[in-house]
């Protein structure tokens, strides 16, 4: 009896999940995407006590599992009056994901070229997210470290984003 409700839940969830992965195949493969990118963010120096972000992302898949985006934002990782501290990033990344039906999950990382208020300074950044593709319009989410120094002061922060964007 065990080994047939075994055997009953393994062909259900093949029935229902085998045709939700092929669902995708007969739609166009869209390579280009632009997007917005909003949210907020927890600052690695907890004398910060974090803030918003806003990122505009340019990207290209090369094919639908490599990819490369262009990024350029700003994060402000403390609203303090007295001693505000946020950066603007203008950074490249590498983009790896596994496209599933309409979900893409994805990991990504780069660097890039961050002006704060003291000065310049070279981020790395590395993230963890997903979009949902639905046609040509996407939707999703992203967990980013930015790791970033400037004057000796340490901006790096955890951005916690929500994704809107199109692809073509």
């Amino acid at each position: 009896m065990k080994s047939t409700s075994i055997l009953a839940i393994v062909a259900t969830t093949s029935f229902l999940l085998v045709p939700a992965a092929h669902a995708g195949e007969e739609e166009q493969f869209h390579p280009v995407y632009e997007c917005i990118m909003v949210g907020t963010n927890l600052p690695a120096d907890k004398d910060l006590e974090g803030g918003s972000e806003f990122f505009f992302v340019w990207g290209f898949m090369v094919n639908p599992y490599f990819g490369y985006q262009v990024n350029f934002g700003e994060a402000v990782v403390s609203t303090d009056e007295i001693d505000g501290a946020g950066f603007y990033e203008l950074a490249v990344s590498f983009k790896l994901a596994v496209p599933v039906a309409f979900v893409e999950p994805y990991v990504l990382g780069g660097a890039g070229l961050g002006v704060g208020e003291g000065g310049l300074g070279f981020p790395l950044h590395a993230a963890i997210g997903f979009d949902f593709n639905f046609g040509k319009v996407l939707v999703g989410a992203e967990a980013r470290q930015v790791w970033l120094t400037v004057d000796g002061r340490d901006l790096s922060a955890l951005l916690v984003m929500s994704k809107f964007g199109l692809r073509f």
